[in-house]
């Protein structure tokens, strides 16, 4: 503001300096040129009313102009009426050039007076002519060289020139001094509380908006920084990651999942994302406009990456990223597979098996003595089939979650008696030895399913169990806690196993689950019930010494 005050005050005084000089220079031409030309015309009425006498009186003109005429710094010219000259004070011999064409001439015929101005040779000058018509009929004409208005400002040049340098040098000091002057208080301005500046008047309606907007612009940033807490208050615990990036690729807010994730923080560029080469690709594409949804694999889990293009005032595309932690959705995708695969599987073995006995049977194939064994074979399998068919019933119930309404309230002593109860015979067969340590105790809970847990629990103990070894059922409570165990002195499970004993159709040991008919979905079940009941499962079992499955509700 200081440099443009500077040049408002210099140029126009510089401006006011040199049209001041044109026009002085203006007028005193003029004045000058008006003497000047008046002087002349003055001179020649005096000598044209001279000769006029001195013709009357029967005397020669001649004499009386080569008396006068040489001292003259004025030309003088006497021309006949048709345009020769008869005399010249400025040259020796008579010009030949006859002069009836001049303007003057002509108009001093005609009128009696005549004047015309021609440009001269000299630079600056032009030549001003005036003719008087005499008595006789002569012209007398008279001639003197007239300062043009470009020769009087190149002579008064030599004083104007000096002078302007000194007032634009004054010009030049004032206009520092008072741009300083009246820069200074406007630089000095308070535009946090404007109207305590002690300033010009003229600037209060100014201050006063400035002050209306400053309190705008407080609330509206109270609004926002508000808003920003919100929203990092939200997102910062979010398991979810968020992100937005400007239309640049420079990361505006990123939430802690999201930085985590992708190693950035916030102010990073994309494209620095060296070792996220997938991602920058997702956002690469969303910055060109275009909504991208990707997978992508860290440290054994998969997300799901949704960048969506946001159009801003620009026409340019900024981009909120949101990732999503989609894991157990994948690994519940690939199980409903596997599980969809190994039903297929485990439905179509038992069913060819009838079939082919049911077939060998129709056609007449099978001799009278084998049909015994047909039948025995086809009713196994039939049975089989039935116990897979209702073990993926039970899990369909059990994965549909809604079951809450059958809870009840429900005695685990008396189902872990009737468990018992009813593998004492199938105990007692392969010599094992069942021992229950029970006590009465109360949860709240779906009654059927319970009964599977304990169930299957209990006759997988005697089923995966040494011949002379032992099962132990115990049920106890404390104030907090009711705990349920199974341990047997069977063959164990491989540490390799272990985790995974509890998935659909999971076999550790498959020819010996077909000796034993099982269906690969009790443990499955087990784990979904103790699921539904918000309970928890813990498996310990060494090979060759046995298992304590145990359950604390």
């Amino acid at each position: 503001m200081r440099k443009k005050t500077f040049w408002s005050i210099l140029i126009p005084s510089l401006s006011t300096l040199i049209l001041s000089a044109l026009i002085i220079t203006g007028i005193s031409y003029s004045d000058y040129r008006k003497d000047m030309i008046s002087e002349i015309q003055y001179q020649a009425e005096y000598i044209s009313k001279a000769i006029n006498e001195i013709d009357s009186f029967g005397e020669d003109p001649l004499i009386f102009l080569a008396r006068i005429g040489k001292p003259s710094e004025q030309r003088i010219t006497l021309i006949s009426p048709d345009g020769s000259v008869l005399y010249d004070n400025f040259t020796d011999s008579i010009d030949a050039v006859n002069h009836s064409d001049r303007p003057e001439i002509q108009e001093a015929l005609a009128n009696g007076r005549g004047e015309a101005t021609r440009s001269s040779d000299t630079i600056g000058s032009e030549n001003y002519y005036y003719a008087i018509r005499l008595d006789s009929g002569n012209i007398l004409r008279f001639a003197s060289s007239v300062t043009s208005g470009l020769g009087v400002f190149a002579g008064s040049a030599i004083v104007i020139i000096p002078f302007a340098l000194v007032i634009a040098l004054i010009a030049f000091f004032i206009a520092v001094i008072l741009s300083k002057s009246i820069s200074k208080p406007l630089n000095n301005l308070n535009f946090d509380n404007p109207m305590s500046n002690n300033t010009y008047e003229e600037l209060t309606p100014m201050l006063m908006s400035i002050e209306r907007k400053n309190a705008e612009i407080a609330d509206r940033m109270e609004d926002l920084t508000r808003k920003r807490s919100e929203f990092d208050s939200i997102t910062a615990n979010m398991s979810e990651g968020i992100a937005i990036l400007s239309s640049h690729g420079v990361i505006l807010s990123a939430n802690r999942s999201a930085r985590n994730l992708l190693s950035v923080e916030n102010g990073d560029i994309y494209t620095e994302l060296k070792e996220n080469g997938d991602v920058i690709d997702i956002l690469k594409s969303a910055l060109g406009g275009k909504r991208t949804i990707e997978k992508i694999s860290r440290a054994g889990k998969v997300y799901q990456l949704t960048a969506t293009p946001v159009t801003n005032l620009y026409g340019e595309y900024s981009v909120v990223l949101l990732i999503l932690d989609i894991t157990s959705t994948e690994q519940s995708e690939s199980m409903r597979r596997e599980f969809s695969a190994n039903v297929s599987h485990e439905l179509k073995t038992p069913l060819t098996t009838i079939l082919g006995y049911a077939e060998i049977i129709s056609n007449g194939l099978a001799h009278s003595s084998d049909i015994p064994t047909f039948a025995n074979q086809i009713h196994a399998e039939a049975s089989r089939l039935l116990t897979l068919i209702e073990d993926i019933i039970k899990l369909s119930r059990l994965d549909e979650r809604n079951l809450m309404a059958e809870f009840e309230r429900v005695d685990l002593y008396e189902i872990c008696s009737a468990v018992t109860e009813r593998l004492s015979a199938k105990a007692e067969k392969l010599s094992i030895s069942l021992i229950s340590d029970c006590t009465h105790t109360y949860i709240s809970g779906v009654k059927p399913v319970l009964y599977e847990i304990i169930f299957n629990l209990t006759d997988n103990a005697i089923t995966y169990n040494k011949s002379g070894g032992s099962v132990k059922v115990s049920l106890y409570a404390d104030t907090e806690h009711t705990v349920f165990s199974v341990s047997d002195t069977g063959i164990g499970i491989p540490e390799e196993d272990q985790l995974r004993i509890f998935e659909r159709f999971y076999r550790v040991d498959k020819s010996h689950s077909k000796e034993t008919g099982g269906t690969g979905l009790g443990l499955s079940i087990v784990k979904h019930g103790v699921l539904l009941h918000n309970a928890e499962i813990t498996l310990n079992s060494k090979l060759g010494e046995g298992t304590t499955v145990t359950i604390t509700f």
